[in-house]
């Protein structure tokens, strides 16, 4: 098949996330299968205008702040007289609007939705006009077929006005292989370090979790916190680490590779996620992967990801004492931190990135072959069982 993938960031872009990674690990597998790629994408300063990453092709084009208003024009320029048997769009940040002008087979694929959660995102102009353009969704995309990455995200959807019908639930995938307990397992149980892994966005609120690390001090004196990843929160939220004098206890890393990262999820006792929203909450299954149980807001997705009691923590969003004591009632009992880790490595192993490309494959199908089927103009129905794992 002929496929193209419409989303905003490519997975080399210096702001990609945990859509990129999913987006990657489906459509190069999709590559590998024999299938055509083209991942049209936002440009970035330094990134190649035409590339091809893993068998993808990639057309970086736009500009970040634009590019969904600039996506029609690229579409019609650049890609509308290529025979597409099926065309993805990620709907992240800001829909696209495809309906109104992609005539191919068209998938749309929700990691999570902001609703009013954009207000701690982004300042308010941006965060009302993101905020607008969701509502957006069930007028253009009704009869659209979706890829949801969680029961959650299809929750949100339904609530929008997307019929239950349409969405279909293609989790994530986790590479167990790669992401695996380290080689002498007893440091699962003698460390102190609790990891934290994203990009740096408010709604992530990692300043929730530096507001408790000296509650955590108060009785785990050795605990420190290593935060991975950039952001445009980086720099206020190393002055709140400042101010609240925690000095080499909190490090900030920067970017890691996929090495790096691994390395710390090894080295780490704990995965805090204090997030205020998310889909799902890969970081939760790497981590598990690795043996590492997560301490995690309750909140949608990460309910989902975190298994309460059994693989981690779940504590109520935006507390700093409630993160503080289930943090401190791990890295104090490492026998019961060991427990959790096995049961998080069991959970994360139930999920394949192969089984998320082979039923992305399977939907794409059934979409193109439903549309040739169905008169100019009607979509037709795609049953929502097609992508279960």
């Amino acid at each position: 098949m002929r496929l193209l993938v419409i989303n905003w960031f490519d997975w080399t872009h210096p702001l990609w996330g945990g859509a990129e990674v999913y987006l990657r690990e489906v459509f190069r597998r999709l590559a590998a299968r024999g299938h055509q790629v083209t991942l049209l994408c936002s440009s970035y300063a330094g990134g190649r205008p035409d590339a091809v990453e893993e068998g993808v092709r990639i057309l970086r084009r736009g500009w970040f702040w634009t590019f969904h208003l600039q996506v029609p024009w690229l579409y019609r320029r650049h890609l509308a007289a290529e025979r597409w048997d099926c065309v993805f769009e990620y709907t992240n940040k800001v829909p696209m609007l495809t309906p109104l002008y992609v005539r191919a087979p068209l998938v749309a694929v929700a990691h999570h939705l902001f609703g009013a959660t954009i207000f701690h995102a982004s300042a308010p102009p941006i965060a009302s006009y993101a905020y607008l353009m969701e509502r957006l969704l069930p007028l253009f995309y009704r009869r659209t077929p979706w890829i949801a990455v969680s029961e959650s995200t299809r929750a949100d959807l339904i609530r929008r006005g997307i019929p239950r019908e349409r969405i279909h639930i293609v989790p994530n995938g986790i590479d167990s292989t790669f992401f695996a307990p380290p080689a002498a397992p007893h440091k699962l149980a003698a460390g102190s370090t609790i990891a934290w892994i994203g990009r740096l966005r408010r709604y992530k609120r990692v300043d929730v979790l530096l507001r408790a690390l000296p509650l955590v001090r108060e009785q785990v004196p050795e605990a420190t916190l290593e935060v991975a990843g950039e952001g445009p929160e980086r720099a206020r939220l190393e002055a709140l680490a400042a101010k609240l004098g925690l000095g080499a206890s909190a490090r900030f890393l920067g970017s890691l590779s996929e090495l790096e990262k691994r390395a710390l999820l090894q080295r780490a006792a704990v995965l805090a996620q204090p997030s205020i929203k998310e889909g799902w909450g890969l970081t939760i299954l790497e981590a598990g992967a690795c043996g590492v149980p997560a301490v995690a807001s309750d909140v949608a997705g990460l309910h989902e990801s975190v298994r309460h009691g059994e693989t981690g923590l779940l504590v109520p969003p935006g507390d700093p004492v409630a993160l503080a004591e289930a943090l401190v009632a791990l890295l104090r009992d490492p026998a019961r931190r060991r427990a959790m880790g096995a049961a998080a490595r069991r959970w994360a192993e139930q999920f394949d990135w192969e089984h998320a490309a082979a039923a992305t494959e399977a939907l794409a199908a059934a979409a193109g072959s439903t549309v040739a089927a169905q008169p100019a103009g009607g979509l037709g129905t795609v049953p929502h069982r097609i992508a279960a794992r």
